[in-house]
């Protein structure tokens, strides 16, 4: 019978987890930017505060050990950071499927022919609730872009420079959802 390293093999399941939900927590820039909240047990999942679907998502891997060959150190914590960017695909594909549904957190922009406007972003932030902190700038929401949206925005920067009349549209959009803002939280502390 061999011997057992009770003090060994929780370092290293230790270690190995650490990869894991390293690899789970910032492989994927959206899961990155996402709150996370360990779940023991339910089947109630949030974004934000609005209650989604809950759908489970696990990984897994099977490994057949042979007699007298073992896995080198650097393939076992591979395999961890693989789990982990798994597991955050699956998450993530589940959230842009619940995010493309439109609410009052987020909002989903039509493809066009033409590209990204000013005017679109604008429009786009009248139908959602903008949050501030306590120095009273607004938070604003993360945009996720499909690639080539992505480099039509970086080289039709020029469209999106603030002139005077964009300064004070985005003025009165920010004095706006300021007002929203503080009514919620008026009407949350009440409640609380």
């Amino acid at each position: 019978m061999l011997p057992e390293f009770p003090v060994a093999h929780d370092a290293i399941q230790t270690a190995w987890n650490e990869t894991f939900f390293k690899a789970l927590g910032f492989s994927d820039p959206f899961i990155a930017e996402l709150g996370v909240r360990v779940q023991k047990e339910g089947t109630r999942a949030f974004i934000g505060d609005s209650e989604i679907e809950y759908r489970r998502a696990s990984v897994q891997h099977q490994w057949k050990p042979v007699v007298g060959e073992g896995l080198p150190l650097n393939e076992f914590f591979a395999l961890a950071d693989k789990l982990g960017r798994e597991m955050a695909r699956q998450q993530a594909e589940h959230c842009f499927e619940i995010l493309s549904t439109p609410g009052p957190h987020n909002a989903v922009l039509e493809r066009s022919d033409k590209p990204l406007s000013f005017d679109d972003f604008i429009s786009k932030m009248e139908g959602m609730e903008i949050d501030f902190d306590s120095a009273g700038m607004p938070k604003w929401p993360t945009w996720f872009l499909a690639p080539d949206a992505f480099i039509d925005l970086q080289f039709n920067r020029e469209a999106w420079h603030l002139t005077e009349n964009r300064k004070e549209l985005l003025a009165q959009l920010v004095a706006r959802k300021r007002k929203e803002f503080d009514e919620r939280e008026d009407r949350r502390r009440l409640v609380d």
